[in-house]
C-alpha cells in the first residue's frame, strides 16, 4: 500500500518514469533491495549464440542457450 501511494505521488499521471523519478522511490527502491536479498537471483550466466556454429557431437546451433551455473560444481544446461 505505501509503495503505491509513493509512485502516485512521484508519477503523478504520468506512465513512463524517468531517472530524477528513480531517485524519489526511495521506499519501493527499499522493497526491491529487500526482496533481492530475501529472494537472490541464482549464479548464472546465460549466453545465446547469434550465427550458426557446429557443436561437438555435430549439434548444429543457431540462437543455442546455454546457462551456467555459477556454484562450485559448475553445470552447463543447453537448450535446443
Amino acid at each position: 500500500m505505501q509503495a503505491q501511494q509513493e509512485v502516485d505521488e512521484v508519477m503523478g499521471g504520468r506512465q513512463q518514469p524517468n531517472m530524477q523519478d528513480y531517485a524519489k522511490l526511495k521506499y519501493v527502491m527499499r522493497c526491491v533491495n529487500e526482496s533481492m536479498r530475501l529472494y537472490p537471483h541464482p549464479p548464472v550466466l546465460l549466453r545465446r549464440a547469434m550465427v550458426q556454429d557446429e557443436l561437438p557431437g555435430t549439434v548444429h546451433a543457431l540462437c543455442l542457450c546455454i546457462a551456467l551455473t555459477l556454484l562450485p560444481t559448475p553445470v552447463a544446461f543447453i537448450s535446443l
